[in-house]
């Protein structure tokens, strides 16, 4: 059977990938001698948007695939579990909660909705566990992460103001255009190219160009 990789299978593939780079020190201090290295999934499994939570499992089990095959992490073979969030902020919550306490996953990746990823940042906060963001492209995200916000939330995925931007200055640089309309789902995900462009000013900017 052929499988497509999205982009969005890509990258979830390099985020799991990226814990080559962040777990060694880890598996070192905290893991006991071929203990394996738990990674969990948040995702919606089912749902209306169960077809991108396949995509990240899909793009997930690659990863691990192709980083246990080499041996694993310092000799630590990876386990994934995965958690269904159904496209929810609660039951993202929940699902991250269920990994961290039932399963103790040392790592998190999630989600593929910007409303979930932004509920389960204090979560995985308060546990102190690695939280990976590779699908989520809200920039709150990122603006509550790092010094004096949420120190456990990582990110690898462009947020929606970056690509906003991209296509905003092609259209009027390249193309000439002068009048914006966007039309997008009234979501976490939907409302943050518009609000973020809108608050910098950079769509007046190139609109005037």
């Amino acid at each position: 059977m052929t499988q497509t990789l999205t982009r969005r299978t890509l990258c979830l593939s390099a985020t799991a990938l990226a814990i080559v780079v962040t777990a060694p020190g880890f598996s070192m201090v905290a893991k006991a001698d071929e203990a394996p290295i738990k990674l969990g999934i948040v995702a919606p499994m089912s749902g209306p948007n169960a077809r991108y939570g396949a995509f990240s499992m899909h793009g997930a089990k690659l990863a691990v695939k192709e980083i246990n095959d080499a041996g694993g992490v310092n000799g630590h073979k990876i386990e994934l579990y995965n958690a269904d969030s159904q496209g929810t902020p609660v039951e993202g919550v929940s699902a991250t909660r269920r990994l961290i306490d039932q399963d103790e996953v040392d790592f998190v990746i999630g989600d593929v909705s910007s409303s979930v990823t932004l509920a389960m940042q204090p979560v995985a906060e308060d546990a102190g566990v690695l939280l990976l963001n590779a699908a989520s492209s809200n920039p709150k995200i990122t603006y509550g992460a790092g010094v004096g916000g949420f120190k456990w939330t990582y990110r690898n995925y462009p947020t929606d103001e970056n690509r906003a931007y991209v296509v905003a200055k092609y259209a009027a640089e390249e193309r000439g255009l002068t009048k914006f309309a966007v039309l997008s789902v009234d979501s976490d995900y939907g409302r943050s190219a518009i609000r973020a462009p809108s608050a910098s000013g950079w769509w007046q900017s190139l609109a005037s160009a």
